[in-house]
């Protein structure tokens, strides 16, 4: 085997390392990302699941804007309501 042959081999073989760090680095943003989704959607149901209890309760906190919700709820717990 010649030093010329050997030198190539090196270089195809880091070659195919690279792309392979580079095959798996996608691979772990794709993962990432997938979990990030997941824990989002797991958020958005339980704030919508939430806020739907609250309406339910309190029919009138539909048409309040965000400040007024908010000031509503901290009306409530002025008045120390137990949970």
């Amino acid at each position: 085997m010649s030093n010329k042959t050997t030198r190539q081999e090196l270089l195809d073989e880091r070659a195919a390392n690279t792309e392979e760090i580079r095959q798996i680095n996608n691979r772990i943003k794709i993962i990432t990302n997938l979990e990030r989704d997941a824990e989002r959607r797991e958020r958005t149901h339980r704030l919508i699941e939430k806020g739907a209890i609250i309406e339910s309760l309190f029919p009138h906190t539909a048409d309040m804007s965000g400040e007024e919700f908010k000031a509503f709820l901290l009306h409530l717990l002025d008045e120390e309501v137990p949970l």
